[in-house]
């Protein structure tokens, strides 16, 4: 049964089409053994934007109905209480996009979350590989530089990551 579904083909062709940049630009991550970066925004509680690399595998598999329970309810849940940070074992460790990621050798994640504006949050989703669990040293030892990488990605995509230009985002529609 499908409880939410948000089809936007403009929205998932826009992300898509911007995979290759943004394998380019969380290159520099790569010398701390974080091997995966994706990027979210959440307008108003019920549009987003995902930035992901393996979004289109997900999307085959599961269609949307996944959307608002399993990746926008999550991260705003987190932003709404005023969390900064949150390990991916800890704060959606039953997440099904999290265990099919396990699949595609993704684990072991920390995601930042801020809010911009008003009704806009972002997150920043950073992982490594499913043999890497020596990686939460990392990420606590270098949040600094995770916050730094998450400015300059914002500085370097921030046309693509533009909410305003009319559809990059998915709406969300209850049934």
């Amino acid at each position: 049964m499908i409880i939410f579904e948000t089809k936007n083909k403009i929205a998932d062709e826009f992300a898509h089409s911007h995979i290759p940049k943004l394998k380019e630009i969380s290159k520099p991550l790569k010398p701390f053994g974080i091997t995966y970066f994706s990027y979210s925004k959440l307008v108003d509680k019920d549009k987003f934007m995902v930035l992901c690399p393996h979004m289109a595998k997900i999307r085959e598999k599961f269609g949307y109905s996944l959307d608002r329970e399993h990746i926008v309810q999550p991260q705003l849940g987190q932003i709404q209480q005023h969390k900064e940070i949150a390990l991916w074992q800890i704060f959606v460790p039953e997440n099904p996009i999290v265990k099919e990621f396990r699949d595609f050798n993704i684990n072991h994640g920390i995601s930042l979350f801020r809010k911009r504006e008003g009704n806009i949050y972002e997150s920043f989703h950073f992982a490594t590989t499913n043999d890497n669990e020596q990686i939460l040293d990392v990420y606590f030892n270098n949040l600094s530089i995770l916050n730094i990488f998450s400015d300059y990605f914002v500085n370097k995509m921030s046309d693509i990551i533009d909410h305003q230009i009319p559809g990059k985002l998915i709406q969300i529609e209850s049934p």
